[in-house]
C-alpha cells in the first residue's frame, strides 16, 4: 500500500490517498509523482530516494520521526538498568537535539512558511 498525504502546511485541505499496488517497485511512486515538483517528506524507503535521483524536480526529505526511531531503539538496546551509559550515548544526545527541534517546530507551527524559515 502506497500512502500519499498532503503536508500539514499545504495550501489544500488534508488529502489522504491509499494506492494499492502489487509490488513496492519504484515505478509506482514514479508514475504517481510524474507531474509533481517539490519536496516529498518520506520514510527511508529506497524507492523514494531513487525517485529523487531519477526526477530532478523532486527532492526527498526524510521524516524526522523515522530517524528518531533508530536512536530510540539504540537507547532501548542499552537498557534502563544503566542510566549513565544511556546519558553518555550518542543516541541519547541525538534524542535531546531532536526533542529541541520538535519544541521549536511546535512553537512555529502557526507562522507563515516565510516566518518559520526566518525563525529557524
Amino acid at each position: 500500500m502506497w500512502v500519499h498525504i498532503t503536508g500539514e502546511l499545504s495550501a489544500v485541505p488534508l488529502i489522504i490517498v491509499y494506492e494499492y499496488q502489487k509490488t513496492r517497485h519504484s515505478d509506482h511512486p514514479k508514475a504517481y509523482y510524474k507531474d509533481f515538483s517539490g519536496i516529498l517528506m518520506t520514510d527511508d524507503l529506497e524507492q523514494y530516494h531513487k525517485l529523487a535521483r531519477d526526477l530532478e524536480r523532486i527532492k526527498n526529505a526524510n521524516c524526522m520521526a523515522h530517524a528518531r526511531r533508530h536512536f530510540a531503539n539504540a537507547i532501548k538496546a542499552i537498557g534502563k538498568s544503566n542510566p549513565k551509559a544511556v546519558e553518555a550515548s550518542v543516541a541519547y544526545k541525538a534524542l535531546v537535539r531532536i526533542g529541541a527541534i520538535y519544541d521549536l517546530e511546535g512553537a512555529l507551527k502557526d507562522l507563515t512558511p516565510e516566518e518559520r524559515l526566518k525563525e529557524r
